[in-house]
């Protein structure tokens, strides 16, 4: 009788932790990890980060709508495959990384593995989710969604960095703080 009631203590012991961990909260900001700061990996050390962000910020001054832009590089070659504004007054979708994505997935031979995506802002969680799932595997972005929040723009108060942790099959670098001042400077006072 002894080795059915460990069993049964186990199946509750089972079910308790499943419950909890169903009820647990999602992490608020100040719990996320820390984005990494704006620095070159070994394996893109030959590119020019500054000057790539440069063209992300002349992307997000072509913005119609919400000043933020990016573009998507080769990291191989240094080359940028394209450059995208944010479009979302034509489709709430079209975010600056959305629209850089759908351009590149238009063209033949993409090695995602390859690319490295820079951004005016911090992905948001659908841009980010979108990133991990085109397998890009390096982000760099200026301003932080909690610069975007104190300026007045709505965001879902989850940090890129959480998104990664929480996308167990996939490993993203998120650099932040990139021409942070020049980026920040677009949304200053623009709500």
């Amino acid at each position: 009788m002894g080795i059915l009631t460990l069993i049964f203590a186990a199946i509750l012991l089972f079910i308790v932790l499943l419950n909890n961990a169903a009820a647990a909260p999602i992490r608020t900001m100040a719990m996320l990890p820390t984005v990494m700061p704006a620095q070159s990996p070994s394996n893109s050390s030959t590119l020019d980060h500054e000057q790539l962000m440069r063209h992300a910020i002349r992307e997000a001054r072509l913005s119609r709508n919400y000043p933020m832009g990016a573009v998507i590089v080769d990291s191989l070659t240094g080359k940028i495959l394209t450059g995208a504004a944010n479009d979302a007054h034509l489709d709430p979708t079209l975010h600056a990384e959305i629209v850089a994505i759908q351009k590149v997935a238009r063209k033949q031979n993409v090695y995602w593995k390859d690319l490295v995506l820079y951004s005016t802002v911090e992905p948001c969680p659908m841009c980010l989710s979108a990133i991990i799932w085109a397998g890009i595997p390096r982000v760099y972005f200026g301003s932080s969604m909690l610069f975007l929040q104190q300026q007045g723009f709505s965001q879902i108060d989850i940090r890129a960095a959480d998104i990664a942790a929480r996308a167990t099959f996939s490993t993203i670098e998120i650099h932040g703080g990139l021409l942070q001042k020049e980026c920040n400077a677009l949304l200053i006072g623009y709500k």
